[in-house]
Formats: structure tokens, sequence, C-alpha cells
């Protein structure tokens, strides 16, 4: 029992990867699978999900359960109906009031 390793995932130590080629290759594969979950999530639960990246690049990339502009739309009408409400968790660089 002692010397038992436990198996599953283990953590990562978030920081920037220093190689650019790597950090290309990490951003590729994490971006699939982020958008395969939000994809995942939609439909599980029937949500509009919208996810929107920037590649270190500075190229833009998309995925929504429905068209990005009209949840983006959506949520921004909402927001402007009821700015005191906190729609978004955590803390928005782009939605501060």
């Amino acid at each position: 029992m002692e010397n038992e390793t436990k198996k599953g995932k283990k953590k990562i130590e978030m920081k920037l990867i220093e190689s650019e080629r790597a950090r290309a290759v990490s951003f590729s594969k994490r971006k699939k699978t982020l958008f395969e979950d939000a994809k995942k999530f939609a439909t599980q639960t029937g949500a509009d999900v919208a996810v929107m990246l920037f590649s270190p690049g500075g190229k833009p990339y998309s995925c929504g359960s429905t068209s990005v502009e009209d949840i983006i739309e959506n949520f921004l009408k909402m927001k402007v109906a009821d700015p005191r409400r906190h729609y978004a968790e955590g803390e928005s660089k782009v939605l501060r009031n």
C-alpha cells in the first residue's frame, strides 16, 4: 500500500509554453477539445454555447451551438436590459461596466 501510485489525471501547472512551435501545437489540440466539449455541453443541456478564441498569432476561431453572432447579440441585449445582473462567471475583460 505504501508504494502504490495513484492513476488518473495529473494536475498540470498553468504557465506559458516557452517554445512557439510547442505552443502552436498545444493550442491546436486544446482548441479541438474545447470545441468538442462545447458542442457536447450544448447537446446535453440544450444551452446556447459560443466559444471564441484567438491563436497566439492572432487568428480568430469560433464555435457555437447556433450562430456565434446570434448568441453574442442575445447576450448583449440581455446585458443592456439588466446591466446590474451578472451574466458571466468570472471576470470579463470585455464587458466591464
